[in-house]
């Protein structure tokens, strides 16, 4: 469960200031001095700290931010390899009108999700990571070598969803789909784990 404010004043109650203090205070406290390469014990003690079955109390973030056909909750660029913020922000502007163009050429919807992304209606995965490589390329830089893709899998929204679809029968895995997306992406995958009650198992 996302935790929101709730208060009309502040962005019309989605403020999410009480779920910043949850991180600074407790969160900081339980996760000092665990391995940060270890996600499913990470997973564990926040499942722990927070104690509610919807992780309503610290709040949670997962699940697609816009009604379309990708599985994946967001796909994103990493200009690491800009020498400042400025210009990494400048990057990151240019191929997000890049690809809004390339949306624009393919009829494609322009409209963007609830955190500011395009949200079209494309056919795959792995075609929304071919489209975005092709705004890096439009923009005037090179993936892999200037800006990396990313994406944040979301994947206690989609698992299930993929195994139904695919009437694999809990056969399917993750991994398994992830194996299928382009090489090209390099960047970080946050939450590849299905965050359930056991951590991810």
């Amino acid at each position: 469960m996302e935790l929101r404010d709730g208060d009309p004043k502040r962005y019309l109650g989605t403020g999410v200031t009480t779920a910043v203090a949850n991180v600074n205070g407790d969160i900081v406290k339980a996760l000092r001095g665990l391995d940060g390469r270890d996600q499913a014990a990470l997973d564990r003690r926040m499942i722990e700290l927070d104690g509610t079955p919807t992780k309503c109390r610290l709040g949670a973030n997962g699940g697609p931010h816009a009604d379309n056909s990708i599985d994946l909750q967001e796909f994103m660029i990493v200009p690491a390899g800009a020498p400042t913020f400025r210009e990494a922000l400048r990057w990151g502007a240019g191929v997000f009108h890049a690809l809004r163009s390339l949306l624009k050429a393919r009829r494609l919807s322009t409209a963007v999700g609830d955190e500011g992304g395009f949200a079209p209606d494309l056919a795959s995965n792995e075609e929304a990571l071919e489209v975005i490589l092709q705004a890096i390329e439009k923009a005037g830089y090179r993936a892999g070598r200037d800006i990396w893709l990313g994406m944040d899998a979301a994947s206690s929204g989609f698992q299930r969803r993929w195994r139904l679809r695919a009437g694999l029968r809990g056969k399917a895995t993750l991994f398994g789909r992830v194996r299928r997306l382009p090489r090209r992406m390099g960047g970080p995958v946050p939450d590849p784990h299905d965050r359930g009650r056991n951590g991810g198992r």
